[in-house]
């Protein structure tokens, strides 16, 4: 069967439907973004140079926050021996 017989198959009214239920499905996810987006904005106007995380800015000419570095805990990985199970 061809890419043509295929599209020929479908019909448009399923393909909108589909196309509306899955924009339906993500937008939860759309929104939590906008929140994470929102949260980090503040986050960044809240911290100021010396804080308790370690934190400092890097500000341009119009006082837009460029980056933010801090410092994160460090971690141990579990090393592996090659032998599953034994890490």
């Amino acid at each position: 069967m061809s890419i043509n017989e295929v599209i020929n198959m479908l019909e448009p009214k399923v393909i909108e439907a589909a196309v509306v239920q899955y924009i339906k499905a993500i937008e939860p996810s759309y929104q939590v973004l906008a929140n994470v987006d929102l949260k980090l904005a503040e986050f960044t106007q809240t911290i100021s140079p010396g804080n308790n995380l370690g934190a400092s800015l890097s500000n341009n000419a119009q006082g837009q926050v460029n980056s933010v570095h801090c410092r994160l805990p460090k971690t141990q990985l579990p090393k592996f021996s090659g032998i599953q199970g034994t890490h």
